[in-house]
């Protein structure tokens, strides 16, 4: 953003702030999903984070991977494979 503001469409004058809200909206995604965890005041990766890291796993998939109930039957999960690529 700072070496293109033109190819964000923002002013150059407003890259800090933007930067900053995107900043704080994925980390409030990965929170929200619990792929990471505040531990005095820093952040870590949860299990389920790391894992998503090791293996390359997208964000979006993560997520729908996450929503599949814990006791799920399998054509639940390939009912959800399907609607998602990894």
């Amino acid at each position: 953003m700072k070496k293109n503001p033109q190819h964000y469409k923002i002013n150059v004058h407003e890259v800090e702030s933007k930067l900053e809200q995107v900043i704080e909206e994925q980390i409030r995604l990965l929170q929200e999903y619990t792929l990471i965890e505040t531990v005095h005041t820093r952040f870590r990766c949860s299990e389920l984070g790391s894992a998503m890291a090791r293996y390359y796993i997208k964000f979006e998939t993560m997520k729908k991977i996450i929503e599949i109930p814990e006791k799920a039957k399998t054509s639940e999960i390939v009912r959800k494979s399907r609607s998602t690529c990894i």
